[in-house]
């Protein structure tokens, strides 16, 4: 149904009973219902109102219109809209709003101007503003709030003391400039779809840039989303005094320019940043300041002040580039800001945050080092790029000793792999031993000789000493101290029973007693199985030596103890110097980041 016939509706219906005008000192006082027959009676495209005092009969006023429309229109006419739709522009100056003065369902599609308005608790409820919505006033009481609106056009709010903007969408600038002293800005969409062409301000998708920089402003930002677009430059707190500043789960797809701006408290949780934050020279209170460094990773940077002004094509100084890192006034400016935030980190005790802030920092100075190399190849300058890569990969600057000690690890590991491949003593899988152990196995099995047979010629020089020792023994019998007979037999009688014990269990274990060739073929079969077993048990037993070997030689010439008993032989002794070296310079290092995360 046409919007014009239900205003007029409405007017015909309303004016019998509510119209009232009288004059109140220098101001008229004028019935909120009255509006509407004013506005729809007046020629032209623009609705002026000044020096008058708009006051309503509903002492709540919370939802007005929409009472007064549902009481006076018709069933059927309510269910084919809910929405009044103004035509005009409105233009008010010097206007006193009543208190707690509602629009509700209202859709504006030209203009509405509020200037110099005294609009203690002006709301504008499920309203949409296709143009300009642009509010003054020089109350110290004032305030405004939108709740679920869709502006379309410009926002522009000046000395409104108290901002609230709830659940709603803004797809222009939005400006906020004079003596607001609070913002409470929670679940809103800021996207910029029709952003106009005039270039007197930035096409900010939310600019603070003209606040009282000598005013201090609370302001709370919570479940909001800034999406990017080719129009909007993002959001703007250029030279603005906080006094609270709190961000609670907002997405920001658009820049966020805070140079100059100073916070009393700053607070950032559950935030993401997907473009540059341009942080110069920004005030950060150490001891009130509660962010982790996790939501401002990556997206650190600096505005180079060559130009006052933001251009829509400018990039912030990230020193991610050649032509970036030869700038060296902007790479001081970014090195302070992650000072500063180190300074907030280690106050707060907040280690986590502060090496993965460290970390970032000393990435930026290694490319630096990079740079600085490329255009003045220096050795001194070589050796600071390179430390400064080594030290990311060993320890991550400093900061995290687990990753030494793993890196040490695996360091041993590898060297421990070489000294396998090029033994330094003699086990089961040496050339030697194995070619031992293969002989007398076909001794073993070609001939009548038995296990013991092999034991006894392998410690017959020990068994010769047996004998020697009970001769001694004898012997001392007389004509020596009787301490040497009381400990001396027992002595030599363990040693008796233990080779007894190695001749029964030789005798027990020989399982092949004659020639192979002369063995029943069940027998061959059983025999064979087990002596398939004991070759791999011959060759693991040699390779877990070989593999214990390596290692405890790899620790020991790493932590500089010295060889011990196995040390390394041949070309494996110039192996060995270097990782001593590397051992050395590594546990000097671990031993600096391990104390320096201690004193953290």
């Amino acid at each position: 149904m046409n919007q014009t016939y239900l205003l007029s509706v409405l007017i015909s219906i309303l004016s019998p009973f509510f119209f009232c005008q009288t004059v109140h000192g220098q101001k008229r006082e004028i019935l909120a219902q009255d509006l509407l027959k004013m506005i729809a009676e007046t020629k032209g495209d623009t609705f002026h109102l000044e020096n008058a005092k708009v006051v309503t009969n509903d002492v709540s006023g919370a939802h007005f219109w929409s009472r007064i429309i549902m009481q006076v229109l018709p069933k059927e006419i309510i269910r084919n809209t809910d929405t009044l739709h103004i035509f005009k522009a409105l233009d008010f100056k010097n206007v006193d709003l009543s208190w707690d003065f509602t629009f509700f369902r209202f859709h504006f599609h030209k203009q509405v101007s509020l200037e110099n308005c005294d609009n203690i608790g002006l709301s504008f409820v499920g309203c949409t503003i296709d143009s300009t919505l642009f509010v003054t006033s020089q109350s110290v009481t004032s305030g405004i709030a939108l709740y679920g609106c869709t502006v379309n056009g410009d926002l522009d709010l000046k000395n409104v003391k108290k901002v609230d903007l709830m659940r709603s969408s803004f797809y222009n600038r939005n400006f906020f400039g004079g003596d607001i002293g609070f913002f409470e800005i929670k679940g809103c969409i800021f996207e910029m779809k029709y952003a106009g062409s005039n270039d007197f301000q930035q096409p900010f998708n939310l600019s603070f840039r003209g606040l009282n920089s000598e005013k201090k402003v609370s302001f709370e930002l919570f479940d909001c989303d800034f999406i990017e677009t080719e129009k909007g430059m993002g959001i703007d707190f250029f030279i603005a005094h906080f006094s609270y500043f709190n961000l609670q789960n907002c997405q920001f797809h658009v820049p966020v320019y805070l140079y100059l701006a100073e916070m009393d408290r700053m607070i950032v949780e559950n935030t993401r940043f997907y473009k540059t934050l341009d942080m110069r020279e920004i005030g950060i209170p150490v001891s009130t300041s509660n962010f982790s460094f996790q939501q401002l990773s990556g997206k650190i940077g600096v505005k180079d002040t060559f130009y006052s002004s933001y251009k829509m094509s400018e990039k912030l100084y990230t020193a991610a580039t050649a032509k970036e890192l030869a700038h060296e006034k902007n790479f001081n400016e970014l090195i302070a800001v992650y000072s500063k935030l180190l300074g907030v980190y280690k106050y707060r005790g907040d280690q986590k945050s502060y090496n993965a802030c460290y970390i970032e920092m000393k990435d930026i100075a290694s490319r630096k080092a990079a740079f600085d190399y490329q255009h003045d190849p220096t050795m001194e300058r070589f050796f600071e790029w390179r430390l400064a890569q080594f030290l990311k990969t060993f320890c991550d600057y400093g900061t995290s000793p687990v990753k030494s000690l793993i890196f040490s690890f695996y360091l041993i590991l590898a060297f421990a792999g070489i000294y396998f491949l090029f033994p330094s003593e003699e086990d089961n899988l040496s050339r030697r031993s194995f070619s031992r152990f293969l002989t007398g196995s076909v001794d073993y099995f070609k001939t009548d000789k038995h296990l013991l047979d092999f034991q006894v010629e392998n410690q017959e020089t020990e068994l010769e000493n047996l004998q020697f020792l009970r001769k001694k023994l004898e012997e001392a019998r007389q004509g020596t101290p009787g301490v040497i007979s009381w400990i001396g037999w027992p002595f030599y009688a363990w040693l008796s029973v233990y080779h007894r014990f190695v001749i029964w269990f030789y005798n027990r274990t020989d399982l092949v007693k004659g020639q192979w060739s002369l063995l029943s073929k069940g027998r061959k079969y059983w025999l064979g199985f087990l002596v398939s077993c004991y070759f791999l048990l011959f060759l693991f037993s040699g390779l877990l030596v070989r593999i214990l070997n390596a290692l405890a030689l790899s620790l020991n010439v790493f932590v500089t103890l010295g060889y011990g008993e196995i040390s390394a032989s041949g070309s494996m002794r110039y192996l060995a110097v270097l990782e001593g070296l590397l051992g050395w310079f590594l546990l000097s290092i671990f031993s600096v980041s391990l104390i320096g995360q201690v004193l953290q």
